[in-house]
């Protein structure tokens, strides 16, 4: 009677393991393609001690800001692709396969976050307007306002918040479009027609985009975040 017992009860648990693994791996699935993110937040995990950096002369800091202190369109677009290349992209190489991790974020100094949200929403943005980013980077959703309140960008600021808000509203929508373009039982026509489908939810993005893009306004938003390298160049790179 116990050995029948017994063997009940290791099947009991063996169908467990089974079903709790099942399910991890189904709810692993699901939020894959819903894009169920865990939010970045510029305020948690480290804020000022360097875990990864780059060593750079003073001389080519020196220079960089030079050019971006000669207040120029060019000049400042220059100064930004320069930082992006010294402090960004010699850092990021060397963590290929890291951009979606939470615990790298968390290593980052708080510069080094609002940077790496600069760039993904500059990026995002100009290749295929808000709806995009918010689509493929939705891990710096919510950074990104913090990345514009750091960079003292207020009336970006309040078009976003206005931009979030219907995201709120709509997030079910939205989660919807997420499921369809990411299916893997879809052809990629099909995926690619329902991501298209999904700038037909939103109609706040189109408040920033009117001007996102015009010389005026990119430069005093790439200025804003070359002036915040250098008042914090400590959090970016060990001066040689």
């Amino acid at each position: 009677m116990s050995g029948i017992l017994g063997n009940d009860w290791l099947d009991w648990l063996l169908n467990i393991a089974v079903v709790l693994a099942v399910g991890s791996f189904v709810w692993r699935f699901i939020r894959s393609r819903l894009r169920i993110v865990k939010q970045f937040d510029i305020n948690q995990g480290n804020q000022s001690k360097l875990i990864h950096s780059v060593t750079v002369e003073k001389e080519q800091m020196n220079d960089i800001t030079i050019s971006h202190n000669a207040n120029s369109y060019d000049s400042i677009g220059n100064a930004i692709n320069e930082y992006t290349e010294l402090l960004f992209d010699n850092m990021a190489k060397e963590h290929r396969g890291e951009e979606r991790s939470h615990e790298f974020w968390l290593e980052l100094t708080r510069g080094q976050k609002v940077f790496w949200t600069y760039l993904v929403f500059e990026g995002e943005v100009d290749n295929g307007g808000l709806f995009q980013f918010m689509h493929n980077s939705p891990e710096h959703l919510y950074a990104a306002r913090q990345m514009m309140v750091e960079l003292k960008q207020e009336r970006l600021l309040t078009d976003y918040n206005i931009f979030l808000k219907e995201v709120e509203e709509k997030r079910t929508q939205l989660r919807w479009n997420t499921w369809r373009s990411n299916n893997p039982f879809y052809s990629q026509q099909k995926r690619l027609q329902a991501f298209s489908e999904g700038y037909k939810i939103l109609k706040t993005p189109e408040i920033i985009e009117a001007y996102f893009y015009e010389d005026d306004f990119k430069g005093q938003w790439r200025k804003a975040m070359c002036d915040y390298i250098k008042r914090n160049a400590d959090q970016y790179a060990v001066l040689a």
